[in-house]
């Protein structure tokens, strides 16, 4: 099947959604092949790859204090130079068009495919609405458009079943979570009680909305003997004084290779996912899913999920009985439960064994993979 991907997001082995095109394209190797249309500088090292090219005065002006209206007019107004993308699909037809709904292509995607009668294959990963750097007032026009590819794809992958209940009906949806690594050997066995120290490790985006809450988690740990905090990630946007005490407590450990972070996890006593209580964040956490809580699950340890009753991570340990959850903002609150958990073996164990449950089900990459070139094997065979 050849492919063509339309997007600001493009395959690379680092995080979030560009993780999640790589590992779906690597595991089709032989199946698709895919041609790549951006203006993502990863571009510039593929020989294959059709440059999208911005319009340079507004790529300035986006570095300026003009920045909100110069983003807006990317994004609401034909302004790129697509003339080579429209080149290449007049000598070369693809099967379909695929593109992520985020950044400032996808409405481009949507022109081609209509142009050229191809079908239109859509991911929405995040609510990108809430997400992009944009005016208050221009918002709604922003969140029209979004809808407006959802409605006009052919076939659309949803990251979580509150993402598609956003969005609304549609006659070709799919929830297609996102797909982890290759399998991690679990042979470890599970422990009958937690690890000594207690030890709890969170790994990922230390900064925008989950700052607070991890800072606060973080100088509450301080002073706590009988558990050990440990996150990991980016150097976060925090103040020099906050990252240097959380250092100085071997709270902070930095970013890590992915063997060295494994090691980490495997030495933890539970994992921690985070979600923001905030109300301007609330629809995104609604609709996303975190892929770290998918990772997690392949280690083999309980995962504690911390955030509001209505985020799609709360819903789902819910329905599956898969992780300790606690729905109150309240730092304490998370202690408490965390020093409760370290003294109930049985309870340990239990969510340890519904972590490897889930990571040999629900979560299984075979299994994602396969869900993923179904739908696209059976779009290109209606088309």
């Amino acid at each position: 099947m050849k492919l063509l991907l339309i997007s600001s997001v493009t395959p690379q082995d680092t995080t979030a959604t560009e993780l999640v095109l790589h590992r779906h394209f690597a595991a089709a190797v032989g199946e698709l092949e895919v041609t790549i249309a951006s203006d993502h500088p990863a571009l510039t090292n593929d020989p294959n790859g059709i440059p999208i090219i911005p319009n340079p005065i507004l790529l300035r002006l986006t570095k300026t204090r003009l920045a909100a209206i110069a983003h807006s007019l990317r994004q609401l107004l034909p302004t790129h130079d697509t003339r080579a993308l429209y080149h290449n699909l007049c000598q070369h037809r693809p099967d379909a068009i695929l593109t992520v709904a985020h950044g400032t292509l996808y409405p481009v995607a949507l022109r081609m495919s209509k142009r050229f009668g191809l079908p239109l294959v859509s991911i929405f990963h995040d609510w990108f609405p809430d997400m992009a750097r944009f005016p208050a007032l221009l918002r709604p026009w922003l969140d029209r458009q979004f809808r407006h590819l959802y409605q006009r794809s052919n076939l659309v992958f949803c990251v979580s079943e509150g993402m598609r209940q956003m969005l609304g009906d549609h006659p070709n949806v799919r929830v297609l979570l996102p797909i982890p690594g290759e399998k991690l050997l679990l042979s470890q066995k599970i422990s009958a009680k937690a690890p000594v120290p207690f030890t709890v490790a969170y790994a990922g985006n230390l900064s925008t909305c989950y700052a607070p809450m991890l800072q606060a988690l973080g100088q509450l740990t301080k002073t706590t003997e009988s558990l050990q905090l440990r996150l990991f990630g980016p150097v976060p946007h925090w103040s020099p004084e906050m990252l240097h005490d959380l250092t100085e407590a071997d709270i902070y450990g930095g970013f890590l290779s992915r063997e060295a972070l494994l090691h980490e996890l495997y030495q933890a006593s539970v994992l921690l996912v985070v979600m923001s209580f905030e109300a301007s964040d609330r629809r995104r956490m609604e609709t996303s899913f975190p892929s770290k809580l998918i990772e997690f699950c392949s280690i083999g340890k309980p995962l504690v999920i911390w955030g509001p009753s209505y985020c799609t991570a709360i819903q789902w340990a819910r329905k599956h009985m898969s992780a300790i959850t606690i729905t109150n903002p309240n730092p304490q609150v998370l202690l408490n439960a965390l020093e409760t958990i370290s003294k109930a073996p049985e309870e340990y164990t239990f969510y340890a064994q519904q972590a490897r449950k889930m990571a040999q089900s629900m979560f299984d990459p075979s299994t994602i993979q396969q869900q993923f070139m179904d739908a696209l094997m059976c779009q290109a065979f209606e088309s």
